[in-house]
């Protein structure tokens, strides 16, 4: 509907529809039915860049657009359970407290440079992914259901964004390559057939290669061979180099702590899937030139300018963090005070802006907490022995393998993040609670044994 809308020139009407619509779902599902919730969650992660692209398109490209707060309302949808679950400090609520108060330093700090809209902003971005975990853990009654929705969606999510991928590298379609012209993204690719770094119905390749990933890892120890080999071909036509060397090393993770039968047997299926993917890739001329220049430049590094900029960041992380002992607060990097004054400097590294954000104590305090939820859920998926405990172990680890090279704790990058760290840290808590609802899954799930 919101589509024929846009398409009769009701651009900025469904601009607004949007994330209404996902709100008032978020409101009515978030204490009724939380599976149904999370779905809503997911999708509009997933849909809403694509839906975005097309009104821009249809209409003209806003760098601010109301469509991509869809995830961020459904997000904090959920405050009622979350808050409730903050002040009666219940499991994991010391923790997730600790982080929201150093993002709220922060955001302090920003706002006292002058500056009012870029930390709000950034505020959302980084305490969405925190909100999603609690809204879990306030939840865990329901974590069965949640956890079958969760990869219910994936399910059909997971190859139909894929396909979409594969067909925008092949023949981009023409609100995609507006979207590319127009977006201030300097490493997409070009609008033209082959050259096209894929981003789906995601809004950049990063993001896409964020959600192949953890929906693949998430869906296992149940395997689809198909639906992998589609999926990893579109992992590849993002040339997201860090993204495959962290999704690699999960797998790696997984082969090794992994107890399960099938589990191993399945590493072993998705090991064959992996090399059908390349071979298929290297097959397409145009798509073979495009892999050997990424793998080359990776062997290649003193010619990687990507490479050379990263490490000239952390060469003078020190300096920068002296000058700002408190950090220079939450959304630095697009403050227009420090951007207006020529005090602005591009990180592309999680870890340094981190520290850039929230200062050498606040930072410290920060990567401290989120490392040890994920020493937390190793212990939990090993007492658990549960296959899914440790494909969600290795979904976070996935996350936090590319904070070097990249913001994986804000945005929807930190919602599959925390997401992973959530449905696996709160199972100590489901197990406590019997009544845990009946799973309500929109897709059938295939039988284990395929």
């Amino acid at each position: 509907m919101l589509v024929a809308i846009t398409s009769v020139g009701g651009g900025s009407l469904a601009k607004l529809m949007w994330p209404l619509a996902f709100t008032l779902m978020a409101l009515f599902w978030c204490s009724r039915s939380p599976s149904d919730y999370i779905q809503a969650l997911l999708w509009s992660l997933i849909l809403s860049p694509a839906f975005r692209h097309y009104v821009d398109w249809r209409t003209s490209f806003s760098q601010t657009n109301p469509i991509m707060l869809a995830p961020y309302c459904v997000i904090f949808a959920s405050s009622g359970p979350v808050l409730l679950h903050l002040i009666n400090g219940r499991r994991y609520a010391p923790e997730m407290l600790l982080l929201i108060l150093t993002v709220t330093a922060g955001v302090g700090i920003s706002l006292d440079t002058g500056s009012i809209k870029d930390p709000m902003m950034a505020a959302m971005r980084w305490l969405a992914p925190v909100w999603c975990a609690l809204y879990i853990f306030a939840q865990a009654k329901h974590l069965s259901s949640m956890r079958e929705n969760v990869r219910s969606v994936f399910a059909l999510a997971v190859p139909v964004v894929a396909l979409y991928g594969i067909e925008q590298f092949v023949s981009i379609l023409p609100w995609d390559a507006y979207f590319m012209k127009e977006a201030p993204i300097q490493s997409i690719g070009f609008p033209e057939p082959f050259l096209v770094r894929v981003f789906a119905t995601m809004n950049s390749p990063g993001s896409l290669a964020a959600m192949l990933c953890s929906g693949l890892l998430l869906m296992l120890p149940r395997v689809r061979i198909l639906i992998w080999v589609i999926s990893l071909i579109a992992l590849i036509f993002t040339t997201q180099r860090a993204a495959l060397a962290a999704f690699l090393v999960a797998l790696l993770a997984l082969a090794v702590v992994g107890r399960d039968k099938l589990l191993r047997r399945n590493l072993v299926k998705l090991a064959a899937c992996l090399a059908v993917s390349v071979i298929l890739v290297l097959s397409i001329p145009a798509a073979s030139k495009k892999l050997m220049g990424s793998v080359g430049s990776v062997t290649h590094l003193q010619d990687d300018n990507s490479a050379q900029e990263r490490w000239t960041q952390y060469l003078s992380a020190a300096s920068m963090l002296d000058e700002y002992k408190f950090g220079r607060g939450i959304g630095w990097s697009t403050n227009t005070i420090y951007i207006s004054v020529g005090n602005h400097t591009a990180i592309d590294s999680g870890l340094l802006d981190i520290y850039v954000s929230l200062g050498v104590i606040g930072g410290s305090i920060f990567l401290f907490i989120l490392f040890a939820l994920l020493m937390q859920g190793w212990r939990v998926a090993r007492s658990s022995g549960d296959p899914s405990a440790f494909a969600e172990l290795a979904t976070a680890l996935f996350g936090i393998a590319q904070l070097p090279f990249g913001d994986q704790h804000t945005a929807e990058h930190g919602v599959f993040l925390y997401l992973a760290l959530g449905l696996l840290l709160a199972r100590p808590m489901a197990s406590n609670n019997e009544a845990t609802t009946r799973p309500q899954t929109s897709v059938p799930w295939p039988d284990q044994s395929n």
